[in-house]
């Protein structure tokens, strides 16, 4: 008798799961679930792997009749018995078994996506054949096939979370926000989650972490839960810091015995070796002044960080001067995109802030242009409590005026809110002045009003150009 893995949920991640479980587990039976209706492209798939349509029993039925349980990321754990938590199969685990290449994993609450891309991007320039998958790109299981030399995975809590295997060469940890606490139990939970990306790592591979992490980055008592974690972590310990004495006194009150270091000095972008609080080794990487324009400098910083762990070499042009050419227009669509100049105004595409930190970034790196600012917040807060973003707000020189979408925007902000983005852009149209900088920063997720933060920024670009083409 065949057991029943059932699928529970049937988005990329479900179909991508479905394609993998039928060509490698034969000897069982795939049930699925999904609380929406199927389109009937999804259908046809079913048919063809031979599966009826999702399974009429409730979901209760439907947990209780399988064996294991493949959870999507639209399925809450929260929303499951507990009962079911120990039936749930990770994905990550599956790939992990699976895939034999070197991978390099990125998690953290900004800027993940941003870091992945660009490092895909660039060990190509030096002649190595890679992959970017996971939350972007290629869904996991679908990678275990490509032939290539290196995979680079942006990893979400979601994924994460059940991992009980999975060890990349390099993890990267870049930076922490509450976030999704709509689909985790607490922070604590959230931050755990996050946490196993490093958590299997063996001793021949790297962990890498920003130096604030030791400082105010995290919360005292998270702070705690991350320093009792390194205790036992068996890989490399890396850091990214941005002020050379700083960082050094940081890692000295820790008293680390082995510890890299990525800083940076007067000369440019530093690699340290330090052994019980002595520098054993130093080696400048990168002049600053060949730091590309696009993207925020700490991105970088981590960028080059994996490069050199990586020990990629250019074959012809410096190192310099591959980083110094860096161009990848397509990934910078939706984040701090500008997109638009009309009448001397500049209208910015930043839908894929999803948090309010990333909205406080764009703000600020706007706000350098000493130029009045637009802004437009909205979207889901999925938990997290965005009243420091209001606090933020009132600080702001520049800021010109706030309008909000949706309904979520009434519980955090005193701001007008308006049903619409139509509406939003109608009401900008007729106040909006020359050097005005029109910021499109939601705070929140879309999926209020959207299919995903990509389809809330096409829309309102699509939004805009329409306004001028009736002028």
């Amino acid at each position: 008798m065949k057991n029943n893995i059932g699928i529970l949920g049937f988005g990329v991640v479900g179909k991508s799961a479905l394609k993998f479980l039928k060509q490698n587990y034969k000897n069982f039976n795939i049930d699925l679930w999904d609380k929406r209706s199927l389109s009937s492209f999804e259908s046809d798939l079913l048919k063809e792997y031979g599966i009826q349509n999702p399974t009429p029993l409730t979901l209760n039925e439907f947990l209780k009749k399988n064996k294991k349980i493949f959870l999507s990321p639209g399925f809450s754990p929260k929303s499951l018995p507990n009962i079911c938590i120990n039936k749930i199969l990770c994905e990550l685990d599956f790939f992990a078994k699976h895939y034999k290449e070197p991978v390099v994993a990125i998690t953290g609450s900004l800027g993940k996506t941003t870091i992945t891309s660009y490092l895909n991007n660039l060990v190509q320039k030096f002649n190595l054949k890679s992959i970017a998958g996971g939350n972007i790109g290629y869904p996991l299981l679908d990678l275990i096939r490509q032939k290539v030399d290196m995979a680079f995975l942006e990893l979400s809590s979601f994924q994460l979370k059940f991992n009980k295997r999975f060890s990349p060469q390099i993890a990267i940890f870049n930076n922490f926000y509450p976030n999704h606490l709509d689909w985790h139990k607490d922070l604590k939970d959230y931050f755990d989650s996050k946490c196993k990306i490093f958590e299997f790592q063996k001793k021949n591979q790297f962990s890498i972490f920003p130096i604030g992490f030791l400082d105010n980055d995290l919360s005292k008592d998270i702070q705690g839960i991350f320093l009792g974690k390194l205790k036992n972590l068996k890989s490399k310990i890396c850091f990214v810091g941005k002020n050379f004495k700083k960082d050094i006194e940081l890692i000295k009150n820790n008293k680390f015995k082995n510890v890299f270091l990525f800083s940076k000095n007067k000369q440019g972008f530093i690699f340290y070796n330090i052994v019980n609080n002595k520098i054993i080794n130093k080696k400048q990487l990168l002049d600053l002044n060949f730091l590309p324009k696009i993207s925020y400098q700490e991105n970088w910083f981590f960028i080059i960080a994996t490069l050199f762990l990586l020990n990629i070499k250019p074959e012809k042009n410096s190192f310099e001067s591959v980083i110094s050419n860096f161009s990848l227009d397509d990934y910078k669509e939706h984040r701090l995109e500008l997109f638009l100049n009309y009448n001397d105004i500049d209208f910015y595409n930043d839908s894929k802030s999803t948090v309010f930190q990333a909205t406080i970034k764009a703000i600020d790196k706007l706000e350098k242009n000493n130029r009045p600012i637009i802004l437009i917040l909205g979207g889901l807060n999925k938990g997290v409590d965005r009243t420091p973003l209001i606090e933020y707000l009132n600080k702001v020189k520049n800021l010109k005026k706030i309008l909000c979408l949706g309904s979520d925007c009434k519980t955090f902000c005193p701001y007008k809110s308006y049903s619409s983005l139509k509406d939003i852009i109608d009401v900008i149209f007729k106040f909006a002045e020359q050097g005005d900088q029109v910021l499109f920063s939601p705070s929140g997720s879309s999926f209020d009003l959207f299919k995903n933060y990509q389809h809330r920024g096409d829309v309102f670009k699509k939004l805009i150009l329409e306004k001028i083409s009736k002028k």
